[in-house]
């Protein structure tokens, strides 16, 4: 009897072991398929966020073409409006027509469009998570959210609004030499089907109205203010975008060290 009894609660402890050695195994399965699944799913991110970031070069570069030839563009235009005010000064001397020279972008506003293709894309997307280093995070997001655009619309609406009206009303427009001026900072373009034939655009003879003589222009004050003004924005704007150059280098520099040491 003695024996008969125990042989059953010896095999219910047997059954009862092995039972809690399956969940056992049942819970590491379960674990080792999460983790490899947390893996894989890491890995994936991690991809993402390499394609991300190697986009935010390609567009890094691509403002940094953009805001060099701005620069040189917006230079340019400084320097001509400082030649004018020395030659209406009388600090140089010359003729009308050297003064047209540097004064025939003073209807000239011009621009700066970042290419934001990729941080847009990824905003809408909701995947700025997925890049996992917060400083560069907050980097990339300062880069994007620069506001460089106040001094140009100050330009754009004065010589829109006030320049313009006045300057077309005054005298004969000075004939921008759009190709010289597109080889003087550095744009090649493709080629035409037509030529400019510039020099043709500039005759008065045509017209039966007396231009003014460059000595209109020296007691012209409007023209004056509207040269230092022009002048004093476009210095504005040429720091703005020297801080944006120098913010485009840094972050680029920071992507790419970021990609390097996460290979």
């Amino acid at each position: 009897m003695k024996n008969q009894t125990s042989k059953p609660a010896s095999q219910t402890g047997r059954y009862f072991k092995y039972a809690i050695g399956e969940i056992i195994l049942v819970v590491i399965g379960i674990l080792i398929a999460l983790q490899i699944n947390s893996w894989n799913e890491n890995r994936k991110n991690q991809i993402k966020e390499r394609i991300i970031l190697n986009s935010f070069l390609t567009d890094l570069n691509s403002d940094i073409g953009f805001i060099e030839i701005e620069l040189k563009s917006k230079k340019i235009d400084f320097n001509n409006y400082i030649e004018c005010l020395d030659i209406l000064a009388n600090r140089k001397k010359a003729n009308k027509e050297t003064f047209f020279k540097h004064y025939n972008s003073i209807l000239a506003v011009g621009g700066l469009a970042l290419n934001t293709t990729t941080f847009e894309n990824i905003k809408a997307s909701s995947q700025l998570g997925l890049i996992r280093n917060k400083s560069l995070n907050d980097e990339i997001v300062k880069y994007y959210t620069i506001d460089y655009e106040g001094w140009y619309s100050a330009l754009s609406d004065y010589t829109r609004n006030i320049t313009a009206p006045y300057i077309l009303s005054f005298d004969y427009k000075p004939f921008a030499y759009v190709s010289k001026y597109i080889q003087e900072i550095g744009i090649k373009l493709p080629d035409l089907d037509f030529d400019f034939q510039e020099e043709k655009l500039v005759e008065y003879s045509d017209y039966n109205i007396e231009e003014k003589s460059l000595e209109d222009y020296k007691n012209n004050i409007f023209i004056i203010n509207t040269l230092r003004q022009k002048a004093q924005n476009i210095q504005g704007i040429m720091y703005q975008l020297k801080l944006l150059s120098d913010s485009s280098e840094k972050l680029k520099s920071s992507i790419e060290n970021y990609l390097t040491n996460n290979d």
